[in-house]
């Protein structure tokens, strides 16, 4: 008794209309709050750079543009891209993190960034830690946004430790 091929499609195509079906409901289920969000922030600060004759003071300025994705209230996860101006020098860093807010009042939530930022252009080296942030809602989608400084680790010049000097606002739009 030969068996062919043919009698086995049906059950191959059942598995995967089942497949399917099952994936989509789990997207429907999971997609239920889970929303996107683009935005940016911009900072602005002062730097010291030392040569071997002088110590000049000169200004910094970071624009991050950003997206994410929440998955619910608590849990989201992002990226950002930061362009920074040094000294007429532009460093860009990726910043992949993953956020989890904690505190959720009427338009105001606060939130915790794990992030681990990765210097392209490898003048500042990496940089692992926590970077807390607040949001406050300004419409049904636009919030403002701002990023109190780093707790963490940076392995250009082995710090550990707190460093106000990543402070930065802006917005973010909700999809």
């Amino acid at each position: 008794m030969s068996v062919s091929l043919y009698q086995y499609k049906p059950k191959m195509s059942l598995v995967m209309k089942r497949l399917f079906f099952a994936l989509l409901v789990s997207l429907i289920t999971v997609s239920n709050y889970a929303q996107v969000y683009l935005g940016g922030s911009f900072s602005f600060g002062v730097s010291e750079r030392s040569t071997s004759s002088k110590t000049t003071f000169v200004g910094v300025s970071t624009l991050n543009p950003e997206i994410g994705y929440s998955f619910n209230r608590y849990l989201g996860l992002g990226t950002e891209l930061g362009l920074n101006i040094y000294d007429m020098d532009v460093n860009i860093q990726l910043t992949p993190y993953l956020r989890w807010s904690f505190l959720h009042r009427d338009v105001l939530t606060c939130f915790v960034d794990l992030a681990y930022m990765y210097d392209v252009s490898n003048t500042k080296g990496s940089q692992l830690g926590l970077k807390p942030g607040v949001s406050f809602r300004l419409f049904e989608h636009l919030s403002l946004v701002a990023k109190i400084g780093f707790l963490g680790v940076r392995s250009s010049d082995n710090f550990i430790g707190i460093d106000t000097s990543n402070s930065s606002i802006g917005f973010f739009y909700t999809f």
